[in-house]
């Protein structure tokens, strides 16, 4: 748990079987990440919501037994300008 940045930057990694799903509360950041064949990496970022600056961020991770994952939160005071896209 965490209190609310402005900007939140989320990666999930993860080795094992099937998919290891990430989830905030309050609703914000949603990744899935296939773990199989030697793991993979997943990320996001996203701007808060103006009313969720400063509540308290839950993080839920499931995932299929045996799988290991690794999760990476960071968190700014600023807001980042809009996601670029190729």
């Amino acid at each position: 748990m965490i209190a609310g940045p402005r900007a939140l930057s989320v990666t999930l990694k993860c080795v094992g079987h099937r998919i290891a799903r990430l989830r905030t509360v309050p609703d914000v950041v949603a990744i899935g990440v296939e773990c199989a064949g030697g793991g993979a990496t997943g990320s996001d970022w996203v701007n808060m919501p103006a009313q969720d600056v400063g509540r308290i961020v839950q993080f839920r991770i499931t995932a299929g037994a045996g799988t290991r994952w690794l999760l990476r939160v960071d968190g700014s005071s600023n807001s980042h300008g809009p996601k670029l896209t190729s």
